[in-house]
C-alpha cells in the first residue's frame, strides 16, 4: 500500500480498465492483464460490476465469468447465430440475466428465421 498507485481509489482503477476496453465490444478480455498487476487491483478489477458487462458467445467460459461478475449491471450482449446453434446451451447459460440486457447485438445472420431458429 505504500506505493502510490495503491493508494488509488477503486473507481479509478475501474475507469482504467474501461479505458483498456476501449472500442472492444466484444468481451472483456482486454481487461485481464490490469488484474495481474497486484491484489489492489484485481480486487479493484474484479469487484466493480460494469467492468464485465460485455457478454460474447466467444468464449462460453469468459462468459459465464463475466455474468457472474457483473451481477446485475446492464449488460451489452454480442451473439452469433451460427456459433449458438453449435452451443445451444449458451442460452441457457444467458437467460437468468436477460432482464439486465441494454444492448443486443446479433451478427452475420441472413435471414429472419435463422435468428428464429437461434433464439427462440
Amino acid at each position: 500500500m505504500l506505493s502510490p498507485v495503491n493508494r488509488l481509489p477503486p473507481e479509478i482503477i475501474s475507469y482504467i480498465a474501461r479505458c483498456a476496453l476501449g472500442d472492444c465490444d466484444v468481451d472483456a478480455r482486454p481487461i485481464f492483464p490490469l488484474t495481474h498487476v497486484c491484489r489492489y487491483w484485481r480486487d479493484s478489477i474484479i469487484s466493480m460490476p460494469e467492468n464485465w458487462s460485455l457478454i460474447s458467445d466467444e468464449r462460453r467460459d469468459l462468459a459465464a465469468l463475466s455474468l457472474e461478475r457483473a451481477k446485475a449491471a446492464p449488460l451489452i450482449v454480442r451473439l452469433n447465430p451460427s456459433k449458438l446453434e453449435t452451443d445451444p446451451g449458451f442460452l441457457d447459460l444467458l437467460l437468468p440475466h436477460i432482464q439486465n440486457t441494454i444492448s443486443l447485438f446479433v451478427a452475420d445472420f441472413l435471414a429472419i428465421d435463422e435468428l428464429v431458429r437461434a433464439l427462440p
